[in-house]
């Protein structure tokens, strides 16, 4: 009886989850029904169930089993064990948007006391699936195996990156301490950090409830998502769906998932996460788009114009063109990098990355600008995507602006065209699957780089160098990019 109880309880839960799904799309003026839709509420609600999974755990029954006595570990009083780059990913509970990276964790056994390494990772585990603030996530951690191991001391740092801030490339490091690691005089703390090799993170004090833990690195506050106006964005918007509607079904899936949106830390919740989706879906209004490039990123991002040239690196001269293509090669070729993010419409969560951008002009004028280009990308990704069908449509708009009216088709500006997307999917990270270094590439080609694969490889390869190099001088573009020669 009890069995059939929970079964039942937590099918209405998945309904309840599902039915405030299709609220969120219809409030953005998404068909709930069309193909790639269809099983989005059944799938975000098997995510969000993985995702706050962690509240259904006990962490004593997993730790108490994995305590072990080692005599020789007693002897040696001050030996200090370190775990570290755990992989995690976790939610926030101030927008309920991803935020995912790395942990380490230090501690300096008492009376031989020594825990299985393998719970280190499922200790962070139990707390990452949970609604979460990052300061929290360590303070917890470190008071549970204070608690249950009871070591002289234990420290943590966290590495994270928060994807209310997609655009942004640096992380929020935050780091605790108790017992001997914690306090100015400590000397465990300096070992530790030498050990991780991490700088820039100093010893923060002992603290009775792991409040107020030090933060260090990413400057953007935690959790805190832009508030755009939330009348913007989405196409067509089902005028039965308010903002308050949209509200609504936010709670009810913090109610569905065992949350209580009335406690602090969710009272805003639900209006953060719907201004937040209204503003990643704004691609479909394009009147919304047309403002204008200085405010479309963030301050300070960098986007990168590199100029290619195409001609052989040892002769200058041209390379022969691959058989059945024309033997009139573009002499150069201008590259574009520019960071997006965009939000998967299977899962609901963020993907973000680089699109690269290669023109190859057929002569000297109609290549469009950098702020030509800008409003394109952002259009596109702004909306409920797939990454696949995102490249092909970055690659039409900006074929489609360089082929100006004026130009004939024995005139046409634009002799070559290639985009490639690679991105950082949540789904490959917040969902069970857990392969948070891996990335996905796509592109597409158009003109001479669709018809002439040896030119596409030269290109592709180029581009590549080019972003090693990049790399290497750690250089800053402005937002009009740096112009780099890049031989093929």
């Amino acid at each position: 009886m009890i069995a059939q109880n929970s079964s039942a309880c937590a099918a209405d839960e998945n309904s309840q989850l599902k039915d405030a799904v299709r609220t969120l799309l219809k409030g953005v003026g998404e068909d709930v029904e069309r193909e790639g839709l269809a099983d989005t509420p059944k799938r975000v609600a098997k995510a969000l169930r993985y995702m706050t999974g962690g509240y259904h755990d006990d962490p004593e029954e997993i730790l108490c089993k994995a305590i072990f006595n080692e005599e020789g570990v007693a002897a040696e009083s001050n030996g200090m064990v370190v775990v570290r780059d755990i992989d995690f990913a976790s939610t926030c509970e101030e927008n309920l948007l991803p935020f995912h990276g790395r942990v380490h964790i230090g501690y300096i056994p008492s009376h031989g006391r020594v825990l299985g390494l393998s719970k280190m990772s499922r200790l962070t585990s139990i707390f990452a699936r949970r609604l979460q603030t990052q300061a929290r996530l360590s303070s917890e951690i470190l008071d549970t195996l204070m608690t249950f191991l009871k070591p002289q001391g234990a420290a943590i740092v966290v590495e994270a990156r928060h994807l209310a801030h997609p655009e942004s490339s640096g992380a929020m490091v935050t780091s605790d301490a108790r017992g001997s690691f914690a306090g100015p005089d400590s000397t465990a703390w300096p070992e530790f950090a030498a050990l991780l090799q991490i700088s820039g993170v100093k010893a923060p004090q002992s603290t009775s409830n792991g409040s107020d833990p030090a933060t260090n690195g990413h400057a953007s506050p935690q959790g805190t998502a832009a508030r755009p106006n939330s009348t913007r964005g989405c196409r067509d918007r089902d005028a039965t769906i308010s903002n308050k509607d949209m509200e609504d079904a936010v709670n009810s899936i913090l109610t569905a998932i065992g949350e209580d949106p009335t406690r602090q830390g969710l009272c805003d919740t639900a209006s953060t996460y719907v201004e937040w989706l209204l503003r990643t879906t704004e691609g479909f209004a394009e009147s919304s788009l047309r403002k204008g490039a200085s405010s479309l990123f963030l301050p300070g991002l960098a986007t990168e114009v590199t100029r290619l040239d195409l001609r052989s690196e040892t002769t200058g001269e041209h390379s022969e063109p691959s058989a059945g293509t024309s033997r009139t090669s573009p002499s150069s070729g201008l590259l574009m990098r520019i960071p997006f993010a965009s939000q998967c419409e299977h899962h609901l969560l963020p993907f973000y990355g680089t699109a690269t951008i290669i023109l190859l002009p057929s002569n000297a004028s109609g290549l469009p600008e950098m702020h030509d280009v800008l409003p394109l990308v952002r259009r596109f990704s702004r909306r409920l995507q797939v990454q696949e069908r995102l490249t092909v449509q970055i690659a039409d708009a900006v074929e489609a602006a360089v082929k100006q009216p004026e130009h004939g088709e024995s005139d046409v500006p634009l002799a070559g065209l290639l985009v490639v997307c690679e991105a950082k999917h949540m789904c490959m990270v917040a969902r069970g699957v857990e392969k948070a270094a891996s990335s996905t590439l796509t592109y597409a080609s158009r003109g001479c780089l669709d018809t002439d694969p040896a030119l596409r490889v030269r290109v592709l390869a180029a581009a590549a160098s080019s972003s090693q190099a990049e790399q290497g001088q750690h250089s800053c573009c402005c937002p009009h990019g740096s112009i780099h020669s890049i031989p093929l």
